[in-house]
């Protein structure tokens, strides 16, 4: 009605979705089990949300965090640092020792952003939560 969007097709958006993941932008819903009205492909760097729980732990429970973590498949980690890149909390390191990539449980949303840049299938999501974890 204001004229700052578009109609689109189920498929549309669904390759709308698909191209900003494998963007590396982080995509964000309302919290809550209702119907939402927003999706954003953010980037970490200037999202205003984002950025701000990134680097100021005073600000992290603004993000409410998805049902899930990411888990580390270890025999899979090929070390080649992509998933850093793309991970909006700096929750992934390369442990130097190992080659392997790190992941801090603390710091991670579970946006599954890493697993679109792992090109070794080491990495994917674990349910932590129970679906009543989402406000209604």
């Amino acid at each position: 009605k204001r004229g700052t969007g578009r109609a689109i097709s189920k498929a549309q958006a669904i390759d709308i979705l698909r191209k900003a993941g494998q963007a590396g932008l982080v995509q964000m819903v309302e919290n809550s089990r209702a119907l939402g009205k927003v999706i954003c492909n953010c980037c970490s760097c200037c999202c205003a949300i984002i950025r701000p729980a990134r680097t100021d732990p005073a600000c992290k429970p603004v993000l409410a965090p998805s049902l899930f973590k990411a888990s580390l498949v270890e025999d899979n980690c090929i070390g080649d640092e992509l998933c850093l890149d793309v991970c909006p909390m700096d929750a992934i390191e390369l442990d130097e020792v190992t080659q392997k990539v790190r992941i801090d449980e603390d710091r991670c949303l579970g946006c599954g952003a890493c697993l679109s840049a792992c090109l070794s299938d080491a990495l994917n999501l674990v349910k932590i939560r129970q679906p009543d974890f989402i406000p209604e």
